[in-house]
């Protein structure tokens, strides 16, 4: 069996990878073991778990296992892999169209990514050139060399006026931009950052700083999303102790498909967010979710024999009114079960409505949330 060092990039990078990026090498794991002597069964936790993972990950071990995680949810949700129809829990064989895709799969391309240097490069302009780079588009990795606008953001404590220690500094060719988001990494709750803004011509001629401005961040919460697979239903909360809860006692039941979005929690919600309301359905053991008053109201007082009032789960903004930054959160509902499912996925959403519009029916915006 290949070590991982031949079929994943360097730790570094693969951190980095967006789930359907990171699944192309994670589906080596599989179906090596599949080819092994004796047809040995591939499991998450086996390799999650393996100290041959743990060597090459390092100190980035915590983080990468959640990256991974969402790799193979993506495989299990593209049909590249699937539940084991004999060994039951979570337990997967590769399928035929995720043999397929091996085949068609270009994973030399991720292990390019060894070739640009880690230790030498500016971690701001490798955090902007290497995703191209493993992509194999390389006439972007020179385009971002050149005409670029800069942000430079710094913390308030800094009383340093020409912003020469910023906590963030980003390059983008995006000539028509008007709005930018911070990564959350480099940032931290309940403080204030200002920023500013200049721009290179076509002449490489910079421009004056723009005055500087300001913003604030608010404490928002990772919304933790599970997958049933009974019915093929999905579960959201904000708690941690239900997450754990369901994670070290149900995993036979429901599977941890990571952060679904962020927003806040009931004792810290910033001014303009509303609550998001949560039933549950004893008759199939799933749950409903709604900002809309009326909604809640009347299946309160029409409904109460078929749906349980949880309260407010938490809280979010809605359609009429939300931050720069937010992003709608899309409804399904899916008549047969006469259940609901939720994304902010943009992609996730078309391959319903492309795919899957004779199962689910789209119902358009449900509110607002901060995407991962």
């Amino acid at each position: 069996m290949s070590r991982i060092t031949d079929i994943f990039p360097g730790v570094e990078t693969a951190v980095q990878l967006e789930p359907e990026e990171l699944a192309v090498p994670l589906l080596e794991y599989p179906c090596q073991m599949e080819e092994r002597r004796g047809g040995n069964t591939p499991h998450l936790g086996d390799f999650l778990s393996s100290e041959s993972l743990r060597d090459y990950a390092g100190s980035r071990y915590d983080e990468l296992i959640k990256v991974a995680t969402e790799a193979w949810m993506w495989l299990l949700h593209e049909g590249l892999i699937a539940p084991h129809p004999t060994r039951g829990g979570n337990w997967v064989f590769v399928t035929r169209r995720g043999n397929k895709f091996r085949r068609l799969g270009d994973p030399e391309k991720f292990r390019a990514a060894n070739m640009l240097p880690h230790d030498t490069l500016d971690p701001t302009l490798a955090s902007k050139v290497r995703p191209p780079f493993l992509r194999g588009d390389y006439d972007s990795v020179v385009f971002e060399a050149f005409k670029e606008v800069e942000i430079r953001v710094r913390n308030l404590s800094d009383d340093n006026s020409d912003f020469s220690s910023p906590v963030w500094d980003y390059a983008d060719t995006d000539s028509d931009k008007t709005s930018q988001a911070v990564p959350s990494a480099r940032l931290s709750y309940s403080t204030t950052y200002y920023w500013r803004v200049r721009y290179q011509d076509s002449h490489g001629l910079w421009s004056e700083w723009s005055d500087g401005r300001s913003f604030t961040v608010d404490r928002y919460s990772p919304v933790y999303r599970f997958w049933k697979a009974s019915d093929n239903t999905h579960f959201f909360t904000i708690k941690e102790s239900e997450k754990q809860k369901l994670i070290d006692n149900y995993s036979h039941i429901y599977t941890f498909e990571g952060v679904a979005y962020y927003a806040y929690v009931k004792d810290q919600p910033p001014a303009g967010t509303l609550p998001l309301y949560r039933f549950w359905k004893p008759s199939d053991d799933t749950h409903f979710y709604t900002i809309k008053e009326s909604e809640k109201q009347k299946l309160i007082d029409n409904y109460s024999h078929m749906f349980t009032y949880e309260g407010p789960a938490y809280y979010a903004y809605g359609i009429a009114q939300h931050p720069l930054g937010t992003l709608p959160v899309y409804r399904f509902w899916k008549p047969s079960g006469n259940t609901h499912f939720f994304t902010i996925r943009e992609s996730e959403k078309d391959k319903l409505i492309a795919l899957f519009s004779h199962i689910v029916t789209f119902e358009g915006i449900a509110w607002y949330a901060y995407a991962v």
